[in-house]
């Protein structure tokens, strides 16, 4: 059976998507309504330097790329796939369209705008029985795959606190379409609900739409999440964790240094280096989506961490945990 990939939304995160695409399918359906993004998509996927997805070198079969200048024409070729890498306000839409048009659908974080939205997703999938991921890229970033095993070794009760901090540059005209909750910590409150479980008791400071940190507690633990949105950075963004142990051990990672964790002992003295096998988030994201298609029923589906639930849930803690004292 011929495997074809359509992407719509052709920006930074489409390019990403389309050059790994063009790997796995025999043809890659690309449709964006920016005329301009049509017309210099193929050079940017040539030329592809995503800040936010490192790649390994790929061999890019531009050839598959085809481009269509009608939405329509977009589902006479049938994908069985449908990458949405839109802005979040056109999730919904475009992911809804997908389905109904016979299609499972990868579609860039966080899930929508709201939790209206995402049930209605959720209807559509249950409905036409179609797998919705919802790309959260640090569930295929090696740092954060490297986390979570530490984590699943090691007894919850040894654990004292997790901290993460992430910042990303948004210039002033785009302020009023995102905000340091809900879009820039969107994947860490998606990945720490995974890792970690509901908390039972948050506090939220969001200072401003640019600007908001998060406090979770544990019976055992704590989370601190720390967003910060400015209106430049020399690298665009920047991120980071430490795993904090009641011993006073810690595991850290930057950004800065994507190779590797370091592991310090109570004196903040380096005892460890953990290295890090380098890979593209883009690339694990997409092969997980793939993998379930071709492998998972419905029901093993929903338990994917890509899954539309974990989306959803991700999508009620977005919009609740704000609520400074929020208790279940």
């Amino acid at each position: 059976m011929t495997f074809i990939i359509a992407i719509i939304g052709l920006g930074q995160m489409g390019a990403s998507y389309a050059k790994y695409a063009s790997c796995f399918a025999d043809k890659v359906i690309c449709y964006d309504n920016d005329t301009h993004q049509s017309l210099t998509f193929k050079k940017r996927v040539l030329n592809d330097n995503n800040p936010f997805d490192i790649s390994n070198n790929i061999s890019i079969d531009i050839d598959k790329i085809e481009l269509v200048d009608a939405l329509d024409a977009v589902w006479l070729h049938n994908p069985i796939l449908t990458i949405v890498t839109t802005h979040k306000d056109s999730h919904c839409y475009y992911s809804s369209l997908a389905m109904r048009n016979n299609s499972h659908v990868l579609t860039e974080k966080p899930l929508c705008i709201n939790l209206e939205e995402a049930e209605h997703l959720k209807q559509v999938s249950f409905m036409t029985r179609k797998k919705l991921f919802v790309g959260f890229s640090l569930h295929g970033t090696p740092a954060f795959l490297k986390l979570k095993e530490l984590v699943n070794s090691t007894n919850r009760n040894l654990i004292k606190k997790y901290r993460v901090y992430r910042i990303g540059a948004v210039p002033e005209d785009y302020m009023d379409r995102v905000s340091a909750r809900f879009d820039l910590l969107s994947h860490d409150t998606d990945f720490c609900l995974q890792l970690f479980s509901k908390p039972k008791h948050t506090l939220v400071d969001e200072t401003s739409a640019r600007k908001c940190s998060k406090l979770w507690n544990y019976s055992e633990f704590e989370i601190e999440m720390e967003g910060f949105m400015p209106v430049t950075h020399p690298n665009g963004f920047e991120y980071g964790f430490e795993l904090i142990y009641v011993d006073e051990t810690k595991v850290i990672f930057s950004s800065n240094e994507i190779n590797q964790l370091i592991k310090k002992d109570s004196n903040d003295e380096v005892i460890e280096l953990i290295s890090v096998t380098s890979c593209s988030p883009c690339q694990k994201i997409l092969e997980k989506a793939i993998h379930s298609i071709n492998n998972d029923d419905y029901d093993q589906y929903l338990l994917n961490e890509l899954s539309i639930i974990n989306g959803i849930n991700c999508m009620k803690m977005l919009i609740n945990d704000h609520r400074s004292g929020y208790d279940d």
